[in-house]
């Protein structure tokens, strides 16, 4: 299971809003800019994704409110659904409008049209993928809310508010 910390923003009657928490780590390799690039991507790209979610009020194992930081689950085998299909699908128009057109050309017999006919096939194959994947990327986007699992919930605590006494006050309490 997949892990990530978010915080309320909102709610009203029937939905949470939430918003999951940017990573922020300090290890070396993200201070000096080498190693997995996740800090290089945050500063070429700060807000590439939303962050957020909602989530119906159902979902939530107790009582929440704006501040209060949850701990969010979502099972590896949805993602693994999600990348094929986001990845998977448009490269397979990709390759096979690319053969269709290599077949097409053959059947026409004219060896000076087969390279542009299976170049446009495969563009026409690839963007029948990415249309039917997008398509179905938001049946998953609806379908997310049941994916995930709320696993903790973590109040907000509340400071106690401490005055400032100067000694004259001070020795008056006493």
């Amino acid at each position: 299971m997949i892990e990530q910390y978010a915080r309320v923003e909102t709610q009203d009657a029937q939905h949470i809003r939430l918003r999951a928490e940017t990573q922020t780590t300090d290890c070396q390799t993200c201070h000096s800019g080498k190693g997995c690039g996740v800090s290089l991507l945050n500063q070429l790209f700060p807000r590439r994704f939303s962050q957020q979610l909602q989530l119906p009020l159902a979902a939530m194992p107790q009582a929440v409110k704006a501040g209060d930081r949850v701990l969010l689950g979502i099972h590896e085998g949805y993602l693994y659904q999600a990348a094929i299909l986001l990845y998977v699908l448009p490269l397979l128009g990709l390759i096979g409008g690319g053969t269709a057109g290599i077949w097409i050309s053959q059947l026409i017999n004219n060896p000076m049209m087969a390279e542009p006919i299976s170049i446009i096939a495969g563009l026409s194959g690839l963007s029948i993928g990415v249309a039917y994947a997008r398509y179905r990327a938001t049946a998953h986007a609806d379908a997310l809310q049941r994916h995930v699992r709320v696993l903790q919930v973590m109040p907000t605590v509340q400071a106690a508010v401490i005055s400032r006494f100067s000694p004259a006050k001070l020795a008056q309490h006493l």
